[in-house]
């Protein structure tokens, strides 16, 4: 790249003159310089972190953790564009940007994706260098970041300064902050609970604010205790893992933990530790990010995920019924109607019996059909109104028998209602009436002819637990596991070929949950099938 067809600050020559005075170019990179990078790149977990000076020939990598370049050309320098501006300079996907694409630092190792850099501005105005972080990912950084990324360029130019009184005011060297002092600053700063512990013992050195606040102690509560004592996990084996993954690889981030405060709520925490070296001590740097609320919303996320997935199946299994099932029905109707107008005058008595019969059947399983079909919708969206109240159970099922006895007579089953007279539930009528009708229903469908299908309940201290006991094929132990979960399709046919989709029993588990009840079955293939559910007395 030309470097004179690079855009030109307009306080360039001021900016050039400001550089000389702080005495930090041609110098090797300051000690302390080095562990501000290191803390940057910590923070913000990012693989490089410079501070970059730039003066009319060259760019100088002043600091840099995870790069050892010690000068790049000043037409290459990330932090000249960041300079141009005096504004914060974030690339996302650098990739995407026709200024840096080109940059060896970009299409060689180390391949760098992301970039942002904030100038360092000093008490004149005057841009002396960037600060910035990259990445070999995209990325974007959020405001707390971006406000913590600002706070470090304000300490690094602070720095500087430093150096510049230091140089003038040679009495007063040994007053500014040592490389311990400059850390403790950006220590404070952070705007993230921060801690350090002495890695031989444990014990906790030191915290800033906002540690304290995250857990609810005071400084003298925590100084010289170690996070056991203090019973701040709630989960000892995370603290555990973390231990043994700390003793490897000497620096962890992106460790999740929960942790409780000192009034026992728990917070959850993304924790980035390393080990560093701090008043001649080897301890770690502890930062942790609250995720507590983030967590809520990635739950919420999940969880309306689960119900639209579910919608979305309850979605398809309603229009295959309506797709399949009700073309079965009116599909006999429509055949049986037919052969009446067309060959009438060519039917004996018998054949127009027979017809007129698959007529009424397949109409009564339309309407069955139908029924619960809308019930089920009507369920869906809230529709159906939910008024418990005292109910009879034997009333409710005499009328329920009676909607029935022309399918039960049709294969000559009886029903035996066994139910006493004074057996009371506190129920919706209408959906009493729905459950007793689609079991009933079901064990008519599946019994054989001749046979007997038995209605008994059992009083229990808060409940009614009601029994409806067929004699008919039974169920393999699979298919009770599929009974009650919708977008299964159930293709068993009843005795005499009746088709059926399940969705009535699928109502029936409905109506019975939102009385607070249980339904279950229990069946052996050709032993039979007896459906059990508890209603609340």
């Amino acid at each position: 790249m030309n470097p004179h067809l690079f855009p030109i600050p307009i306080e360039e020559k001021r900016r050039l003159a400001a550089l000389p005075k702080y005495d930090i170019l041609n110098t090797i990179p300051k000690e302390e310089l080095d562990k501000l990078t290191a803390l940057t790149a910590s923070i913000f977990n990012v693989p490089i972190a410079l501070i970059s000076l730039v003066d009319e020939k060259k760019g100088w990598l002043k600091s840099g953790f995870g790069i050892s370049l010690s000068q790049t050309i000043h037409s290459e320098s990330f932090c000249r564009y960041t300079m141009m501006s005096k504004q914060v300079l974030e690339v996302e996907n650098i990739l995407t940007d026709s200024r840096f694409s080109g940059s060896p630092l970009v299409i060689e190792a180390p391949f760098i994706r992301y970039y942002c850099g904030v100038p360092l501005l000093n008490q004149a105005g005057d841009m002396i260098g960037s600060l910035g972080i990259l990445d070999t990912v995209t990325r974007k950084l959020d405001d707390a970041q971006m406000k913590t990324l600002g706070l470090q360029a304000q300490q690094i130019v602070h720095i500087f300064e430093l150096y510049h009184k230091r140089k003038q005011v040679e009495k007063e060297k040994n007053q500014f902050a040592t490389s311990e002092a400059l850390f403790s600053t950006i220590f404070r700063l952070n705007p993230f609970p921060t801690s350090i512990t002495r890695l031989s013992d444990g014990k906790i050195l030191h915290v800033n604010e906002q540690g304290l606040k995250a857990f609810g102690y005071s400084d003298e509560e925590v100084i010289n205790r170690t996070t056991a004592q203090l019973n701040v996990w709630e989960n000892t084996l995370e603290r555990e893992e973390l231990v043994k993954r700390l003793a490897v690889e000497h620096k962890v981030n992106g460790f999740q933990a929960t942790f409780r405060q000192k009034g026992g709520q728990l917070w959850i925490a993304l924790l980035s530790l390393e080990v560093i070296q701090w008043d001649g001590e080897t301890c770690i740097l502890w930062i942790m990010q609250d995720i507590t609320e983030r967590r809520k919303v990635e739950e919420a996320i999940h969880s309306y995920t689960r119900q639209l997935e579910e919608v979305n199946a309850n979605k398809d299994k309603f229009f295959s019924i309506i797709a399949h099932d009700m073309l079965s029905p009116l599909n006999g109707i429509l055949g049986s109607s037919n052969l009446l107008s067309e060959y009438m005058a060519h039917l004996s008595k018998e054949d127009i019996q027979e017809l007129s019969r698959t007529i009424n059947l397949s109409t009564a399983n339309l309407k069955r059909l139908l029924s619960n079909l809308l019930e089920w919708a009507r369920m869906q969206i809230g529709a159906i109104a939910f008024e418990p109240k005292q109910v009879n159970l034997r009333k409710v099922a005499e009328k329920v028998i009676e909607l029935l006895k022309d399918n039960a007579h049709s294969k000559v089953i009886t029903i035996d209602n066994k139910l006493e007279e004074d057996i009371y539930l506190r129920a919706d009528e209408n959906m009493a009436e729905s459950i007793l009708r689609n079991l009933l229903a079901n064990g008519i469908k599946f019994s054989g002819q001749g046979t007997k299908i038995t209605l008994t309940a059992t009083l229990l201290p808060c409940y009614v637990q009601v029994s409806v006991q067929d004699q008919g094929i039974g169920m393999s132990k699979e298919l009770q596991d599929q009974l009650f979960k919708f977008g299964i399709t159930q293709s068993t046919l009843g005795t005499a070929n009746e088709k059926g989709t399940g969705l009535g029993l699928l109502l029936c588990k409905d109506f019975v949950e939102k009385h607070s009840g249980r339904i279950w079955v229990e069946s052996q293939p050709g032993k039979g099938t007896t459906f059990i559910f508890t209603l609340a007395r």
